[in-house]
């Protein structure tokens, strides 16, 4: 039950997003300073302020869906107004931390522009229309901005920071396509739009192919543009994107069932693989 209670706060896609700001900072400044934990600590803070207060928001709707019933704010077991007052004080304090950042007017002007994107835009779109996926995309695409501008950078568009951010975004849609295509008939029988409204599963399967396989080009473009990356970061970054594409071409060519969870794994690993080994290049390296 206190494990049910604490997932209000989205801990693991919370940590998630603040490595990939630390990640960001590392891009621009290579060593592990106190602003770079600072960084990570505060992503994490207005992370899990905005991932609770997302789902006070989506308390109703959780309700309705087989897969997300037994959250503790759609099922009850957590007060409202508790969760509410929590998410909001962890937002104001992930957000006043980043002041303390090298460019701290940057950094906390995305992070404003991060939670106003998710929980303002993204989240009441979200029940309304698959246009959602713009500014859902676009959320992962801030944190590493925030990073590299904590640890000093500008707002000019440097390539190797255009990279992560592109990365970040090209992977939040097929991300949330292996949570439609698993849980189909969960979305259709409570008539959500998505892009099973607009298009067969069949078309839907072929266009999450054609996103990861664009994922995994990437990954494999990253030593060209991210500099001084080692030999062995980047063998094992070429290991990471063959992989996803061994393992979605076999899924898409030769499954004869529909996407498992597996799928699902699989693609937050390439990711989980791609942050973890730029950010211990940079750590070991520095």
């Amino acid at each position: 039950m206190r494990i049910q209670k604490f997932q209000v706060f989205k801990p693991g896609i919370s940590l998630a997003i603040s490595l990939s700001a630390m990640l960001g900072y590392l891009v621009y400044h290579p060593r592990a300073d106190t602003l770079f934990y600072l960084t990570g600590i505060s992503t994490f803070l207005l992370c899990t302020g905005g991932g609770a207060l997302n789902n006070c928001q989506d308390r109703n709707r959780d309700a309705a869906f087989q897969r997300t019933r037994n959250r503790a704010l759609a099922c009850g077991t957590l007060d409202l107004y508790s969760v509410l007052l929590q998410s909001i004080f962890l937002i104001l304090l992930g957000f006043s931390s980043l002041g303390f950042t090298r460019e701290p007017l940057v950094s906390m002007g995305l992070g404003l522009a991060g939670v106003l994107l998710y929980n303002g835009v993204y989240t009441p779109l979200k029940s309304k229309t698959i246009l959602a996926i713009i500014p859902g995309a676009l959320c992962g695409m801030v944190p590493p901005a925030m990073g590299w501008a904590a640890a000093g950078g500008n707002i000019s568009m440097d390539t190797s920071l255009l990279l992560v951010m592109v990365i970040f975004g090209i992977w939040q849609l097929p991300h949330f396509w292996l949570i439609l295509l698993t849980h189909e008939n969960d979305y259709q029988n409570n008539a959500v739009p998505s892009m099973l409204t607009f298009f067969s599963v069949k078309q839907l399967e072929q266009i999450l192919f054609v996103w990861v396989m664009l994922f995994s080009s990437m990954i494999l473009m990253t030593p060209l543009f991210i500099p001084r990356l080692s030999p062995l970061s980047c063998i094992v970054l070429g290991i990471n994107a063959m992989g996803m594409v061994m393992w979605f071409s076999g899924q898409f060519f030769l499954k004869n069932e529909k996407y498992t969870p597996i799928s699902f794994i699989v693609l937050n690993m390439g990711m989980g693989v791609f942050m973890t080994v730029i950010i211990m290049d940079r750590l070991l390296g520095g």
